[in-house]
């Protein structure tokens, strides 16, 4: 059971109590940032604290990695960050590396993956390589690392401090809720999203246009997300935002040849979405249920490895749950299936709403 406590203190100074803390008691830190909105509040707090002294910036080493297909003003709003941070003697290392990333456009082929600054496509990289950037390191395994393996090898016996908080996600909540280790902290976990566009908003920080077009998308505050744009969350945003960047999208198609797919299927089941249209049925009068178990037992239709285990997952989780599992939960788990769930996140988010519309029920009754 997940217990929340109530404080006296508002997010912020919490955020800013925490900070201090772990620099008082952990002998290396470093600071990931993305360039996203959390991103930019813990980078803000971080370095506010390292520049009036409060804690003792020698500790500290802030690291970016570059996943080479980005808005051009997340790149811009990051080389700000970089000379903000050397401006007072803080090493910024800006990682360019060839490192494995999940595509959900090439599931098709069998090919989930995608390599940031494949060295074999130099010739249609999304953009060029800043001059400063690190390429390469003794601890990385080229092609096969992903950034989150590699960063913890890089920054082993260092506590790494993230933008990460538990209002973006059940999972998120879960995972921070049960952790014991101390190697990764994160000083905003209790912030929400209108708290962090507010911090942003009262310091008067720099924030990327991408979050100001994807809102004018109509894209709620729970959507605005930027990230890598092969992930299954977020290649919709492609089509999105075309209408802002039509260049990118252009290299993108270059670089990544089965992008074209969140054209022409973003409405689609095959990225967990449903068209809305007069000539599809109501949720009420399709069987789901059906639809999901005929999935579950043909076991040729996954082909990849992330796709099988999504199978065997939600197979799991059907067989030991179905008689609580309503025609609403069914409908998910087809669109999982349909869709993939390469990090298990819907996974763990049906399973939770399950067990929640249970509870909710007996109380009723």
């Amino acid at each position: 059971m997940i217990k929340k406590y109530y404080s006296d203190i508002d997010v912020v100074t919490a955020a800013r109590q925490r900070t201090i803390n772990i620099f008082k008691t952990a002998p290396k830190i470093t600071l990931a940032i993305s360039g996203g909105k959390d991103s930019i509040v813990l980078n803000d707090i971080v370095f506010k604290l390292c520049q009036s002294g409060e804690v003792d910036k020698s500790k500290l080493v802030v690291d970016f990695i570059d996943e080479e297909a980005i808005y051009p003003c997340i790149e811009t709003i990051v080389k700000k960050m970089r000379l903000q941070w050397l401006s007072i003697g803080v090493p910024f290392r800006w990682w360019c590396i060839e490192v494995k990333h999940f595509n959900c456009f090439n599931s098709l082929t069998q090919d989930e993956s995608f390599i940031c600054w494949d060295r074999f496509k130099k010739d249609v990289w999304v953009r060029k390589m800043p001059p400063f950037a690190i390429t390469d390191h003794p601890l990385l395994n080229k092609r096969t690392d992903t950034y989150q393996a590699f960063m913890e090898k890089v920054n082993k016996g260092c506590v790494q401090l993230l933008g990460i908080r538990c209002d973006e996600s059940l999972h998120r909540v879960s995972n921070i809720a049960k952790k014991k280790s101390f190697d990764k902290m994160y000083p905003i976990y209790d912030m929400t999203d209108k708290d962090v566009f507010r911090y942003i908003l009262e310091n008067n920080c720099d924030l990327p246009d991408a979050y100001i077009y994807l809102y004018q998308t109509g894209a709620s505050l729970r959507r605005l997300r930027l990230s890598q744009f092969f992930s299954i969350d977020t290649a919709v945003s492609l089509v999105n935002m075309c209408e802002y960047y039509p260049d990118l999208f252009d290299k993108i198609c270059k670089r990544e040849p089965n992008a074209y797919m969140a054209m022409l299927y973003y409405d689609t089941e095959l990225f967990r979405r449903q068209k809305e249209s007069k000539q599809v049925k109501r949720d009420a009068d399709i069987d789901y249920k059906a639809k999901v178990l005929e999935l579950l037992y043909d076991d040729a239709y996954f082909a990849t490895k992330s796709a099988k285990r999504t199978q065997q997952t939600l197979k799991r989780m059907v067989m030991a749950n179905s008689a609580m599992i309503s025609n609403k939960n069914y409908k998910r788990i087809y669109n999982t299936l349909i869709g993939g769930d390469p990090k298990g996140r819907s996974c763990r988010a049906i399973l939770i709403d399950i067990y929640d519309n249970t509870r909710k029920d007996i109380v009723h009754v």
